[in-house]
């Protein structure tokens, strides 16, 4: 429903107001995003609202320190937290040796944050917002750790749209967290699957 009434506003805003050529373009832009982060929101609901064992959370917004820190997805288990960034560009995305990300629209590049590295920002601002609340619960729970950055393995993934092409010589160092938007769902199951079954094979021996 929020998605959805963010969209019917960014409609409003491009349908029935004088916009310049640039204004029009964030407008789109942003409308994308919001589709893409739907679309994903929607199959991450779709595959486990019926376990609750895996948590959900879209759109989650807080303040750390003065800083307003908004990710798009964060799935959690007992055993894992996984990140993920939504990314609507169509066409391609280059990544250089440095590490920047470009935007290609047809031979011309626009320079764009990295993804990665800002899902990255946001574990650290997330467990440090945690930590600074919660550290009588943490005590509590689990004795004498008091981070949840050594409890909890971290998993970082962009998901862009099925067909984006990723070109440039910083691609092969990112790719292992550059996923298909509709396989992010099947990748977080198995994985979590899979360390329940480590780990129930860890008490069976």
């Amino acid at each position: 429903v929020r998605y959805n009434k963010a969209l019917d506003q960014w409609n409003e805003l491009l349908n029935r107001h004088p916009l310049s050529e640039q204004q029009a373009k964030v407008v789109r832009m942003r409308r994308a995003a919001l589709r893409a982060q739907r679309e994903l929101a929607d199959l991450l609901a779709s595959a486990f609202s019926k376990k609750p064992e895996l948590l959900v959370f879209n759109n989650l917004k807080f303040e750390q320190r003065g800083i307003t820190v908004q990710i798009d997805h964060l799935v959690l288990s007992r055993w894992a937290a996984y990140f993920i960034e939504t990314k609507s560009v169509s066409g391609k995305i280059s990544i250089n040796a440095d590490g920047q990300w470009s935007r290609v629209y047809g031979r011309t590049p626009y320079s764009m944050e990295s993804p990665l590295e800002q899902s990255k920002r946001h574990e650290i601002r997330l467990f440090d917002l945690l930590e600074s609340r919660l550290p009588e619960f943490m005590g509590k729970i689990l004795g004498m750790q008091k981070t949840f950055r050594k409890l909890l393995p971290v998993h970082h993934f962009v998901a862009v749209l099925v067909g984006t092409q990723m070109t440039g010589k910083g691609k092969k160092a990112v790719e292992s967290h550059l996923k298909p938007l509709d396989l992010i769902p099947s990748l977080i199951a198995a994985d979590h699957q899979s360390i329940r079954g480590s780990l129930m094979g860890e008490l069976v021996n």
